[in-house]
């Protein structure tokens, strides 16, 4: 069901919540929790986050980066606020997204 969620890129719906996506499969949200904590080692929101961030890094490796904004690569991943992208992203990289672009990615 797991790898279900990362290929129909639901992470993608901004206004997406375990409750909104446990009943797209038809199980309770308690039951989601426990499959993505058991799986992944993260809550939620941490899960989803993270797909998120690699979906954005899939498209800034694919040059989305010279064609539109940070932020609005960081919406078409998932993310509708720019701090919370700004803090997941520097949790998991240590770096703001414009320093991990300059620093890791070819123009």
């Amino acid at each position: 069901m797991l790898n279900l969620i990362e290929t129909e890129e639901k992470f993608l719906d901004p206004e997406l919540t375990i409750e909104k996506l446990a009943v797209s499969y038809n199980i309770d949200s308690k039951t989601l929790s426990n499959l993505i904590r058991k799986k992944h080692d993260l809550n939620f929101n941490g899960y989803i986050n993270k797909l998120r961030i690699d979906f954005f890094l899939k498209l800034i490796r694919n040059g989305e980066h010279n064609k539109l904004t940070i932020f609005a690569i960081a919406e078409k991943s998932g993310f509708k606020s720019k701090s919370t992208f700004n803090r997941v992203f520097k949790e998991y990289y240590n770096q703001t997204p414009k320093e991990y672009i300059s620093e890791n990615i070819k123009y």
